[in-house]
């Protein structure tokens, strides 16, 4: 590919001795520019744009930009130290305002920035990672990569367009919804907060707002954080009741009374829904009316009809032909295999085997049984699951009951509690259900839950939710047990 670098660069690449660095440019989804450089010093560099300062933070990996013929990612995860970058924080990171956003790499003459930049790669931001609090690391995803990406035509039975997408414009754009969603959006603040203070929370105003047909629920629906720990952060709506929403999963810090957002109804993308609620059937990007296989047979998905046709019945046998005598019946089918409930490395004893969870680690500091426990650590502050990575099967109706022992590092603010995950036959998650909170004392108490398993589900796990509040002490749990089996 061939590239466009002034006279006055490219000559000072031929010097025998060079003042080139490169600078990251890159632009959130909400337009906050950050910049960083690979020099040992700050960079103010004008693209174009205006001018931007590009830091250069301690512990910042080299991003080397690399190309390869097969149209692999063109680089690898840039990290940097958060304790040591201004512009980037780990709320930002949780709040996922940095992911999807766009990049540009820069070379320049860091000595004479008159000499004009190399354009060396640009593309969009994957997901920002926040590990343990202490490093950010950065996705960055070239153009290039998207070409290994499969385009085409396809059939589904819901819409295939974002919701909101073309703005409400009068000519709408192939594969988009063409529905004004940005008229939808309320304002509001948070009145108070529920038990699960991540999920639960009572707006000051009860969300409100009509379509073209009447009134719309907000469930499924947008929260969208304008103020307060999670600011920059949207989050679906699982349901609401009056002024109370419950979203479909937690934020990355406790919602807190006064933090303002702004609401609006989403869409389910089936055809009821664009012609009944939002009278936009003409551009429903999906084929509704698809014939469906026999649900007994194909295992088809929201099929509760029934096939049509019938089967062509046998004719009569000739009064002179003698039936052959009956066969033997064919053998029993062989018995199911039993399910295998057991709890993987309950006690730790063999690390984290077994287990899924972010910010968790194993010692061997205060065991309630054998030598070792899991411990939430001490610079992790926030709440964050630990669970089984093996799910078991299980049939809608099963009750469970659970439990593990937790033991705080100090009295308060740290707390832990037991969880039943319920997943349907897809792995989704259907439910989370934790039992009694441990959140005072220092000493070994025990922790229960138990729970029905609801209807679609199929498979169960066990966990525990860990909250690490002030960032210098930890969370011990150990002695996973349920009846399950």
């Amino acid at each position: 590919m061939s590239k466009s670098i002034s006279i006055a660069l490219l000559d000072h690449y031929q010097q025998p001795v060079t003042t080139k660095c490169n600078l990251l440019k890159i632009t959130a989804r909400d337009g906050t520019v950050l910049g960083l450089t690979s020099l040992d010093r700050s960079v103010t560099y004008n693209d174009g744009a205006g001018d931007v300062v590009y830091n250069s933070p301690i512990g910042i990996d080299t991003f080397a930009m690399e190309s390869s013929a097969d149209l692999s990612v063109d680089n690898t995860e840039v990290e940097i130290l958060l304790a040591d970058s201004d512009e980037f924080s780990d709320e930002q990171i949780n709040a996922g305002v940095l992911d999807y956003g766009k990049y540009i790499v820069y070379r320049i003459n860091w000595a004479d920035v008159s000499q004009g930049r190399e354009i060396l790669d640009f593309g969009t931001i994957g997901i920002v990672k926040n590990v343990n609090g202490l490093a950010g690391v950065i996705e960055l995803r070239s153009t290039f990569q998207q070409l290994k990406q499969t385009y085409g035509n396809l059939y589904s039975i819901t819409c295939r367009a974002e919701f909101g997408s073309g703005g409400g414009g009068a000519c709408v754009g192939f594969g988009e919804c063409g529905f004004d969603a940005e008229s939808l959006w309320q304002n509001h603040s948070v009145a108070s907060v529920g038990a699960e203070t991540d999920r639960i929370f009572t707006a000051d105003t009860t969300p409100a707002v009509s379509g073209p047909n009447g009134a719309l629920s907000f469930a499924p629906g947008l929260v969208r954080w304008l103020t307060g720990d999670n600011a920059g952060l949207t989050s679906e709506i699982e349901s609401t009741s009056g002024a109370e929403i419950t979203l479909r999963f937690g934020t990355p810090y406790a919602i807190q009374a006064s933090d303002t957002f702004k609401t609006r109804p989403d869409c389910d993308k089936t055809w009821e829904t664009c012609r009944d609620d939002y009278a936009n059937q003409l551009n429903f990007r999906g084929e509704p009316k698809i014939p469906l296989a026999d649900e007994s047979s194909q295992a088809t998905p929201n099929f509760s009809g029934t096939w049509a046709g019938t089967a062509t019945p046998a004719p009569p046998a000739s009064p002179d032909v003698t039936p052959p005598p009956p066969s033997d019946p064919p053998p029993p089918p062989p018995p199911e295999p039993p399910v295998d409930a057991t709890i993987v490395n309950p006690g730790f004893e063999n690390n984290l085997t077994g287990w899924v969870g972010s910010g968790w680690g194993v010692n061997g500091v205060s065991p309630r049984n054998g030598s070792r426990n899991a411990y939430f650590g001490v610079i992790a502050i926030g709440e964050a699951p630990l669970r089984q990575s093996k799910h078991v099967p299980v049939t809608p109706g099963t009750s469970i009951t659970a439990s593990c022992w937790a033991k705080l590092g100090v009295s308060s603010p740290q707390s832990a509690a037991v969880t039943l995950r319920w997943y349907d036959s897809g792995d989704a998650l259907i439910s989370d259900v934790f039992g009694n909170v441990i959140s005072s004392g220092t000493a070994w108490q025990k922790s229960t839950v138990t729970d029905t398993a609801p209807g679609g589900a199929a498979f169960v796990s066990v966990g525990v939710r860990g909250y690490g509040g002030d960032g210098q002490h930890s969370i011990y749990v150990d002695d996973f047990e349920w009846d399950y089996g």
